[in-house]
């Protein structure tokens, strides 16, 4: 990063600081633990499509819903559709699980910490307050700002929240570095904004621009400054 004035270091969470490989997969075992073994005219593929359709259906700038309520509002639409009794007490402690009691990967914390002798460090994402601030705690991140979806009524690729990571640091976009796992998600839509990034190409997905920085994981960050 050398020839760069960053002064903000931003770093999305889920999947880049603690482990979410496959959350969904993970809702799909729930609904046929809890619905689809006791419904035989239903199939676990079916009831989990329709949840997802439902949920990306649910997912707009227009109207901005918190991610337990888009959750919860297609798997009531997902037991209407199918004429099941939702769980509601399970979903929420299903939910509260997979974004609560997270894994961090094992050289997160130390990449935090090294970073933020040098730079203010900062967390974007899409993510409820609540669950958030219980991962948080756990695995002992300290930064400087905290950006959620919640705060910023708005979702990522959106623009708000990435206007709202600026005007809270009180710092410009080529001022600004955003580390993420998601191309679509994070990099993409920053480098779009102007922001410098970092992506962080755990499963050595194919680039989609040659000039893109990359790492393979986190602690290589620190080799680049």
């Amino acid at each position: 990063m050398n020839g760069l004035q960053i002064k903000v270091i931003f770093f999305d969470y889920y999947g880049t600081l603690v482990q979410m490989e496959k959350p969904f997969q993970q809702l799909k075992e729930w609904f046929h633990t809890t619905h689809i073994q006791r419904q035989t005219k239903v199939s676990a593929n079916e009831f989990f499509m329709f949840f997802s359709r439902q949920r990306a259906s649910l997912l707009c700038p227009d109207k901005f819903l918190t991610g337990y309520q888009t959750l919860v509002g297609s798997y009531h639409k997902t037991c209407e559709k199918f004429h099941i009794s939702p769980e509601d007490s399970g979903f929420r402690s299903c939910i509260e699980s997979l974004f609560s009691d997270t894994t961090a990967y094992e050289d997160a914390l130390l990449t935090i910490e090294k970073l933020h002798h040098i730079y203010q460090i900062g967390i974007l994402t899409n993510a409820d307050n609540d669950l958030l601030k219980e991962s948080m705690k756990k695995h002992r991140f300290v930064v400087d700002y905290v950006i959620t979806s919640e705060d910023a009524k708005c979702n990522k690729p959106w623009e708000g929240i990435f206007m709202k990571a600026m005007n809270t640091a009180k710092t410009k976009a080529e001022q600004i570095l955003i580390i993420g796992d998601s191309l679509t998600d994070d990099i993409m839509p920053a480098q779009d904004m102007g922001f410098n990034t970092i992506w962080i190409n755990r499963n050595n997905q194919e680039k989609t621009d040659e000039k893109m920085l990359e790492v393979k994981a986190l602690k290589e960050v620190l080799q680049l400054f």
